[in-house]
């Protein structure tokens, strides 16, 4: 898509993703082969059965995966609050909006009342978060409740 063109425009961008897509074929391409033939299988639940709530995040001028795809989610997923950008594509989506993503789902986690760092050292992970964008920013991004749209966040511990 044009959006997505000119995210790739940007060397920093560029650069990321071709990393990750060397990386990800870096053992062969079982593992993504893999991943697709998952994808494309039944999950083994409903939609519908989704207990929790569901952000989601659309660029409707998304050519990987179809905007009517997200608009299945949005309607199928009892408790999914959905954004679509009209000027967004797969990736300029993540590029344009990296913050107030970012900053919507970190206000859903302080808000949540789980001690996620913790949680996730009960079951053995790295207990380190980066709040730095990957594109660049010079800043670490600030976790503030005015940068997420209010979402309704019902986490619960």
């Amino acid at each position: 898509s044009e959006p997505d063109q000119a995210a790739f425009a940007q060397a920093e961008v560029l650069d990321l993703f071709s990393r990750a897509a060397t990386e990800a074929f870096r053992s062969g391409a079982r593992g993504v082969t893999w991943d697709n033939i998952l994808m494309a299988r039944p999950w083994g639940f409903s939609l519908q059965d989704i207990a929790m709530p569901v952000l989601h995040w659309q660029g409707e001028a998304d050519r990987v995966v179809p905007p009517s795809q997200g608009q299945y989610l949005a309607r199928n997923i009892p408790d999914c609050q959905s954004e679509f950008y009209p000027n967004e594509g797969h990736i300029s989506l993540i590029t344009n909006h990296y913050e107030e993503i970012l900053g919507t789902i970190m206000v859903c986690v302080l808000s949540s009342g789980v001690d996620w760092l913790a949680l996730r050292c009960e079951h053995g992970l790295q207990p380190s978060i980066c709040l730095a964008s990957p594109f660049s920013l010079s800043e670490s991004v600030p976790v503030a409740e005015e940068w997420a749209r209010p979402v309704g966040c019902r986490l619960s511990p």
